[in-house]
């Protein structure tokens, strides 16, 4: 597992707190042969949220455009939380993703294993990626 093309820009919230937060882009090469291209926002409201987008390729036999999943990480009580999350509630938009289509939570529900899925490449991005490991960390005690 490696990450590699890393790069980092600064972004002001969309919420209107007027925070400027780092926006991470990569890929996420996590088997021999695969790999998922991602963009991890570290926002602090009332705690840190690591907002991630998880492209790949295509899911629906019917639109060859990539996929994205929007996935929405915190701290509750000293536990990790992971949840699917609708695009427009995120801080990204739909020029993060080039055009292709940014998953609804229903849709991403709807695929077999894909919630499974979206959690471990978080677990991935967590374990190689340090600024996203440390935004966390304090919160957790670790």
């Amino acid at each position: 597992m490696t990450i590699e093309n890393i790069s980092a820009e600064s972004r002001t919230c969309r919420c209107g707190c007027g925070q400027v937060f780092p926006l991470y882009t990569g890929l996420l090469r996590y088997q021999a042969d695969r790999s998922v291209a991602f963009r991890a926002a570290h926002l602090f409201h009332d705690g840190p949220h690591l907002w991630l987008l998880l492209g790949s390729g295509p899911w629906f036999k019917n639109d060859a455009r990539g996929c994205w999943v929007t996935l929405h990480t915190w701290v509750a009580e000293g536990k990790v939380i992971g949840r699917v999350e609708e695009p427009e509630e995120s801080p990204f938009s739909d020029t993060d993703v080039f055009g292709e289509h940014r998953l609804g939570r229903d849709e991403v529900l709807a695929q077999e294993g894909a919630l499974d899925w979206s959690i471990a490449r978080r677990d991935d991005l967590m374990q190689l990626h340090e600024p996203s490991r440390n935004f966390l960390k304090g919160a957790i005690g670790a």
